[in-house]
């Protein structure tokens, strides 16, 4: 692949209308081959590489751009529509979690228009491809609009979430249902036969394990819920409800009756996923984590609101940012271990859970502006 990242993944959709509306055998092999040349180019946290432009490996210190996010998850949302496709919304989950959410402040205030899996560092004269060519930098630092590069990112920044929750559930084609494609806190609202029905996911996902759904109807009413299994659980634990496989989700087919609610259970276990460097992100359901590094940040540029600056972003520590740890393949879970920290609300502004190795505490990388994303791995003799 070769081009702008942006319209690579975008123009996906194309390919997957074609394929799903024709009976074109070159259409269909024609999408079989883009979603694995796309796979090339993935990095751990769901991200496509391209600094503008699309080349080079996944390693962990190539740049990705927020609009390329913005327009993948869309485009894997629709594959995931059009077949049904499970591992899918892992995928979109990774995307959402850990890419989108570690280019960007905490609060909203500002992205980094191209972000990196690792980063110890953002400033605004560090090249890209694209600025190579036409002398203008600033693409690395964080902005609340890029208007001296382009202003495109900022606002698919605001579309990112809306996008993802809008696409959370996804009706049956075939028979009276929902699927549950992916994961988080909501509430959906909707009718079988003229009956309302209100689906109510309770969670702090993807920073817990549990989900409850509750089903509030009008009358009984029959119907199926399909629930994705994500691949990094190998266990998944249901309670009030009894559910078959089938192709990758999880089925519940009953008569709903007003009131009625079962919890979900996943039992993740740390992964590990390697980047081209020979180094090795680490994974936890849907969560990438990283060693975070202590930053400073620099105003370089003020707007009329207060609460809205430009910023380039330093480590207070250059040893720290270069500081490595060593998993061990041989001990369970690479010699990690789960902490959870009942006291602190779940959210990306501080993390509430993290993973330690003697005494080092990595956290997803979304609650992090500057990280070391991958680890050498001691393989297990």
């Amino acid at each position: 692949l070769n081009g702008h990242a942006v319209h690579t993944v975008e123009h996906l959709r194309a390919l997957l209308f074609a394929s799903k509306m024709g009976d074109s055998p070159q259409c269909t092999e024609a999408l079989k081959n883009a979603m694995l040349k796309l796979s090339h180019y993935t990095l751990p946290s769901g991200a496509v590489l391209g600094d503008e432009g699309l080349h080079g490996l996944p390693t962990p210190d190539i740049g990705y751009e927020y609009c390329t996010l913005t327009e993948l998850l869309l485009s894997l949302s629709s594959a995931l529509q059009k077949s049904g496709d499970a591992s899918l919304g892992d995928w979109i989950e990774s995307l959402a979690f850990n890419a989108a959410q570690g280019a960007r402040f905490a609060n909203g205030s500002g992205l980094a228009y191209l972000s990196l899996d690792s980063r110890f560092s953002a400033l605004n004269d560090r090249p890209d491809s694209y600025s190579h060519l036409h002398g203008k930098h600033g693409r690395f630092k964080y902005s609340p609009t890029h208007e001296d590069v382009a202003c495109c990112c900022n606002p698919n920044a605001v579309r990112f979430m809306p996008h993802y929750i809008s696409r959370m559930w996804m009706g049956l084609s075939d028979r009276p249902g929902f699927a549950a494609a992916t994961y988080g806190p909501c509430v959906l609202k909707t009718q079988i036969d003229n009956v309302n029905l209100t689906i109510t996911e309770e969670t702090d996902y993807p920073f817990s394990d549990t989900i409850r759904f509750t089903i509030s109807t009008d009358q009984d009413i029959n119907f199926e819920l399909f629930l994705r299994k994500p691949a990094w659980s190998a266990a998944v634990t249901v309670e009030g409800a009894v559910v078959r496989e089938e192709n990758g989700w999880l089925v519940v087919s009953k008569t709903w009756m007003n009131g009625d609610s079962f919890a979900l259970t996943f039992h993740p276990k740390v992964e590990v996923m390697p980047y081209p460097n020979g180094e090795y992100a680490i994974k936890r359901g849907a969560l990438q984590y990283v060693y975070p590094i202590e930053y400073q940040l620099r105003s370089i540029k003020d707007y009329p609101l207060d609460a809205f600056h430009d910023y380039e972003v330093f480590p207070k520590n250059m040893e720290q940012a270069y500081r490595s740890i060593i998993l061990d393949e041989s001990k369970p879970d690479y010699g990690l271990k789960l902490v959870l920290d009942e006291n602190i609300q779940p959210g990306w502004g501080q993390p509430s859970g993290w993973l330690e190795l003697e005494t080092n505490r990595l956290v997803p990388i979304g609650c992090t502006l500057l990280r070391r994303a991958s680890f050498p791995l001691k393989l297990k003799r």
